[in-house]
């Protein structure tokens, strides 16, 4: 039983793997990167880069989302999830916690992308099998931060990730054209 679970987690893509290493692994030198961003840069254009790149994503989605015809239900529902990314990241007391929400929730949306498949009826078990590899990437994520000298575990932190990653995940099922249900 548990090695056809550990099967499912096969079908992850090289990119999707890549970003949970890399999200791991950056934890040891992302500090510092951003320390010297902000001070080659400065708050207001990294702030204000940051809020960009969010706008950026939600108006290539909208984009998508027009050209494979989505209903207006579902455009606003996009639209719903990234106003509530927004503000979950603006909430975020540190600007590598409000980084993380987009991080995370591309990685929700890369692992639903090849763990979810929408022929199966199977899909809680899908959804499942993407959070447990969300939550298994923040939590390695966190106990690297905890090693590190110059870094530090947060619950808080790992808690903020899986709710970034499900979003990801609401995302690519919102932007899934197909009806769920009849009517």
């Amino acid at each position: 039983m548990k090695t056809a679970r550990l099967e499912e987690f096969k079908r992850l893509s090289k990119i999707t793997i890549g970003l949970g290493a890399y999200i791991v692994i950056s934890a040891a030198f992302m500090l510092q990167v951003r320390d010297w961003l902000f001070k080659v840069f400065g708050d207001l254009v990294i702030v204000t880069s940051f809020r960009l790149c969010f706008i950026l994503i939600f108006l290539l989605m909208l984009i998508y989302a027009f050209r494979i015809r989505l209903g207006l239900f579902k455009i606003c529902a996009i639209a719903s999830i990234f106003v509530l990314g927004y503000l979950f990241s603006m909430w975020q007391q540190f600007f590598s916690e409000k980084t993380h929400v987009l991080t995370y929730g591309l990685l929700g949306y890369l692992a639903s992308k090849d763990l979810v498949d929408t022929r199966s009826n199977s899909q809680l078990k899908n959804i499942t099998l993407v959070a447990i590899y969300v939550s298994f990437i923040s939590a390695l994520d966190e106990i690297f931060q905890g090693i590190l000298p110059y870094r530090f575990a947060e619950f808080k932190d790992f808690i903020t990730n899986i709710i970034s990653g499900v979003m990801g995940i609401a995302l690519l099922f919102t932007l899934q054209n197909k009806r769920r249900f009849p009517g």
